[in-house]
């Protein structure tokens, strides 16, 4: 989703990163308090949802949820 959509539905990016435990981890705790994420990951060829390898994740969670972290 692009960032203009993002902005659109009220998502905002909390985390970009390339390393997965540091993003699992930031997404398991966010999900254990019962925020809603929704991730993206990016590579050089493809940028989808849910996909796995070597690359950039992002995750984004609602506005009004991110005061709960």
């Amino acid at each position: 989703m692009s960032r203009l959509l993002n902005i659109i539905f009220g998502w905002e990016e909390v985390l970009v990163t390339q390393d997965l435990n540091h993003y699992m981890k930031l997404k398991s705790d966010l999900n254990s308090k019962g925020i809603s994420t929704r991730s993206e990951f990016v590579n050089a060829r493809h940028r989808g949802i849910g996909s796995i390898g070597n690359g950039t994740y992002y995750l984004y969670v609602k506005k009004e949820e991110k005061g709960k972290k």
